[in-house]
């Protein structure tokens, strides 16, 4: 599922949603879209009503024989003949209500976008019950048909779009219009809590939980799709989990309905954040307020610092390691690890996921959210000013940062040095640059050469690591110096016995990673809190750190060596380059 622009006869339609009389400097428009023909949503909702009895019947099937008979035809199990026949009945029924509702919703839909109209919030839910209930169909393509559904009307209505002034004073100024009328998100849910209860109900019927009224406790304590379904940000990391764990039959519609929920989140970011960054330049105090909660209100700000459900820091930490688990996972194979991600099953009309593609998504979203944290701490929203206007209580940006050194580098994902490579690759090199620099600082303050490093320095880590620790105040966005950690490295480097670092492998890729940050935007380097002041040093510093890791390794040339993995090598030899092109650019510039 991919991601693109309105198309052209949806522009005409948008600006029809959006006409009419508007705020003086607005930044944010609800648009408003009429409702498809009544008698024909009508139908819809007695179709998705069939498509809910049959789902009952499926789901007590399922619940009643247990195990005892396939979810799927293929597997080994040798079911009971007569649950073998309910199970093909209830299979057929769901299937039969499945596919009429789905065609139903296409033919609506189609008939609905050149008239601006849109299927109502009840037709889209139910197609989201569709999509994600594959597991208790016999046929793929009942899910996979409301997936291209739910993409297209996603396409047609999208969650939210960059436009501007046409007149007024804030003429060519620009403002989000923003809508649900057309996509499914997790922060609706509160308005229609049937829908979640049935999402966790599919999931407890694929499972073989059983549905009744005995079996409460067993509810409670039941398979983990059902026990975690509790807040948007929980549905997020079991989907993750889904689409990254082994390989268990009918969970394509988790991983279609994962790929459609990024998009909706990404699409509402993205004209948000270009509306954010657009109106940079304002002045008047009222609208750098509004400019502010363009943020605020987006769909990933508000499932991930947890506005309308309470979530917890593990909850983020635990959507923070399974990305980097993600991300690392191709990676971690060339390492000789064993990783394997059920994304990888080829999914018939739904397509296929494969563990490279899973990387992609989940380092995208991360990115999503760097981005987005990373833009509201440059406002300043995480400040103590701020925060009881935001209901942020932390530095969630800070909490980013600590929740990817854990599992990235200090085991919470165990991620091998190709993994952290893969991971820091997949970072914008203002962010990869940030967090190394952070790492640095931890362990600046756990090391007993502290009284080594010069003053200036060591003040700097000093306070990133505070930062870091406490998530303190941040009237803006964190940049760590990196001579202040290159400083660091080079004194752990020149102790004889100290090693501040898990290995020098690890060392070799800490510098790999601030090298090709710092060659791949040298601007970066204007930005530290002290390096204007020695901007030319750097290229040398980041040298000597790379000779002092050959030598410490006991090498005087780049080849195999126990202390230094084959990916650390390579590191070095890419990291040398990178360094010369620094200086080089460096030496231009100047």
């Amino acid at each position: 599922m991919t991601t693109s622009s309105p198309p052209a006869k949806r522009q005409l339609t948008l600006r029809k949603a959006c006409a009419g009389p508007r705020t003086s400097g607005e930044t944010e428009r609800q648009t408003q879209y009429a409702i498809f023909n009544e008698h024909k949503i009508q139908e819809l909702h007695g179709l998705a009503d069939g498509y809910v009895q049959a789902w009952t019947a499926r789901c007590s099937a399922l619940s009643m024989t247990g195990d005892r008979a396939p979810v799927r035809p293929g597997t080994t199990m040798k079911p009971d003949p007569e649950a073998h026949e309910q199970h093909l009945d209830t299979a057929e029924m769901l299937d039969t209500a499945g596919f009429r509702y789905v065609e139903a919703c296409q033919r609506c839909l189609d008939q609905a976008i050149p008239k601006n109209q849109v299927l109502d919030r009840h037709s889209i839910e139910h197609l989201v019950l569709v999509l994600r209930c594959d597991g208790l169909h016999g046929s793929r393509a009942v899910s996979a048909g409301a997936a291209r559904v739910l993409a297209s009307a996603a396409l047609a209505f999208p969650p939210a779009n960059l436009c501007w002034h046409t007149q007024g004073p804030h003429s060519g100024q620009p403002f989000v219009a923003v809508s649900d009328a057309g996509v499914w998100s997790p922060v609706g849910l509160e308005l229609a809590g049937f829908s979640w209860k049935r999402l966790m109900w599919a999931d407890m019927a694929a499972s073989g939980a059983r549905l009744g009224e005995g079996d409460r406790a067993q509810h409670r304590q039941g398979p983990p799709g059902a026990r975690r379904l509790h807040s948007p940000l929980e549905l997020l990391v079991h989907l993750f989990e889904v689409a990254s764990g082994p390989p268990v039959p009918g969970r394509a519609g988790e991983v279609a309905f994962l790929q459609y929920l990024f998009v909706v989140l990404r699409v509402d970011l993205d004209a948000r954040l270009q509306a954010f960054e657009k109106m940079a330049t304002v002045e008047s105090e009222g609208l750098k307020g509004r400019r502010a909660a363009l943020l605020e209100h987006s769909l990933l700000a508000r499932i991930y610092s947890g506005e309308l459900h309470l979530t917890s820091n593990d909850t983020r930490a635990a959507l923070v390691g399974l990305l980097v688990r993600c991300m690392a996972a191709p990676h971690d194979d060339v390492e000789g690890r064993t990783t394997r991600s059920g994304a990888a099953v080829q999914v018939a009309d739904m397509g296929p996921l494969l563990p490279v593609e899973l990387a992609g998504l989940a380092a995208e979203m991360l990115r999503a959210l760097l981005s987005l944290c990373g833009a509201m701490e440059g406002a300043g929203l995480f400040h103590r000013i701020h925060r009881g206007r935001t209901g942020a209580h932390q530095n969630h940006r800070m909490g980013l940062d600590r929740a990817l050194l854990a599992a990235a580098w200090e085991g919470g994902a165990g991620c091998s040095d190709a993994g952290a490579c893969a991971v820091l690759a997949a970072l914008p090199p203002r962010d990869r640059l940030r967090l190394l620099g952070l790492l640095v600082a931890r362990q600046f303050q756990r090391s007993t050469i502290q009284g080594q490093v010069p003053e200036g320095p060591s003040a700097a880590l000093s306070k990133a690591s505070h930062l870091l620790e406490d998530g303190a105040d941040a009237w803006g966005y964190v940049d760590v110096d990196p001579g202040a950690a290159l400083a660091f490295i080079l004194s752990d480097l020149a102790a004889p016995t100290a090693r501040s670092f898990q290995s020098l492998s690890r060392l070799a890729v800490v510098v790999g990673g601030l090298a090709s940050a710092l060659a791949g935007q040298p601007g970066l380097l204007a930005r530290g809190a002290g390096v204007e002041r020695v901007p030319a040093d750097v290229p040398a510093a980041l040298q000597a750190a790379l000779r002092g890791i050959v030598d410490k390794a006991g090498r005087t040339s780049l080849g195999a060596s126990q202390d230094l993995s084959r990916t650390a090598l390579f590191q070095l030899m890419h990291s040398q380059m990178a360094v010369e092109s620094l200086a080089a650019r460096m030496q231009t510039a100047a």
